[in-house]
């Protein structure tokens, strides 16, 4: 390999590099933020169960998948809630935690690939079979902004919606007003 190529080579080990940096960055900061969400679903099933036992919130988010801590969530607290907003805080909430538990799931659960081998374009590749539709493959190119549009949408329900939701299951009352009407 002459001086030339190694340089080549270099120049395009750095691009692969900065792509793949940029990739593991924006994932990093979704699982990271929905990581602080799951967490404040299990804090909010302590507060509906009254729980002052150390270490339940831990043992709530060991035992329990995501979709099984939203659907006990959200059981404990129509029996504790009526009034006509919180209940509707409660359905937007339930379905923004399972819209961000898709995304989570689809980003995380991919594989990060270049379109060939050598190249420095990625690609996000997820696999997935059934009995009723078999293989299934998709491929799309790796889209930084998208992931972190859904990490900053996570972060941003985190404080503005969900806060509210903890408010509630620790016994306070809520003003929310659904972030539909409001536009």
């Amino acid at each position: 390999m002459d001086s030339k190529q190694r340089e080549e080579f270099r120049a395009h080990a750095e691009a692969v590099r900065r792509a793949l940096d940029a990739i593991a960055i924006a994932v990093g900061h979704l699982v990271v933020n929905y990581n602080r969400l799951e967490r404040g679903v299990g804090e909010c099933l302590a507060r509906l169960l009254d729980a002052k036992r150390a270490g339940l919130v831990d043992s709530v988010n060991a035992a329990l998948g995501m979709r099984q801590r939203i659907d006990l969530l959200a059981a404990l607290y129509r029996d504790r809630v009526t009034a006509a907003n919180e209940l509707a805080l409660l359905e937007y909430c339930v379905k923004m935690l399972r819209f961000f538990e898709e995304e989570r799931n689809r980003v995380v659960h991919s594989n990060w690939v270049t379109s060939e081998f050598g190249g420095s374009e990625f690609i996000r590749m997820k696999e997935s079979v059934s009995g009723a539709k078999g293989l299934r493959v998709t491929a799309e190119p790796a889209d930084v902004s998208t992931i972190m549009n859904v990490s900053q949408q996570i972060n941003d329900f985190a404080f503005l919606d969900f806060v509210e939701l903890y408010r509630v299951c620790s016994g306070q009352r809520s003003d929310w007003r659904s972030p539909m009407l409001s536009q």
